[in-house]
């Protein structure tokens, strides 16, 4: 029990520095919300025969600046031996963000969308994720073709609406281009 709060007191003093983000390590609580997901997806993968392993597919990191750890589900690093491809086809996963301060067991995710990648940037006391998207979420007009629609992509971050109480796509003019010599994408 020492070992956690030693541990839970070290994640809570990088989180008000605005340094940290990490692969969440299992001795954080996660939120039931997130919970159910683990066990969602675990029955998914069993049920077709598959080996289930969560692998470096969740990271903590303070979205929400209230200084509690909020998790972020990256559904195409789960590993599910077996059934290599159960999570993810060709056009990147889901993300899904979840509120690490809300322990009722039927919150919502505070954002959840397909993309083809994310990061975590620290930024002024915080962290922002930025997600990697393409086509109309780029500003750009629809093609009626999805692969002309995913040709160009862009990373658009996320911002915390207070008012809303969610996470959501930040404006266009926040947008950066896609930078395909970068490594930091998950």
């Amino acid at each position: 029990m020492k070992f956690a709060r030693a541990l839970l007191l070290g994640f809570g003093l990088c989180l008000a520095a605005g340094a940290c983000t990490q692969a969440a390590p299992r001795e954080l609580e996660y939120p039931p919300a997130l919970t159910a997901a683990i066990a969602e997806n675990r029955q998914f993968c069993e049920g077709a025969g598959g080996v289930f392993n969560l692998a470096d597919s969740i990271e903590a990191a303070d979205l929400n600046q209230d200084g509690a750890p909020d998790f972020i589900l990256r559904d195409a690093l789960l590993v599910c031996d077996g059934a290599a491809s159960i999570f993810v086809g060709n056009s990147g996963g889901g993300v899904a963000i979840f509120d690490g301060a809300n322990q009722a067991a039927n919150a919502a995710t505070l954002f959840q969308a397909g993309v083809h990648g994310y990061f975590v940037e620290s930024s002024g006391g915080g962290s922002v994720v930025y997600i990697l998207v393409g086509g109309p979420m780029c500003g750009r007009a629809p093609t009626g073709s999805r692969a002309g629609d995913s040709a160009v992509l862009c990373e658009r971050p996320l911002h915390w609406n207070l008012d809303a109480g969610r996470i959501e796509l930040s404006p266009l003019s926040d947008m950066r281009p896609f930078r395909p010599d970068f490594s930091g994408y998950k």
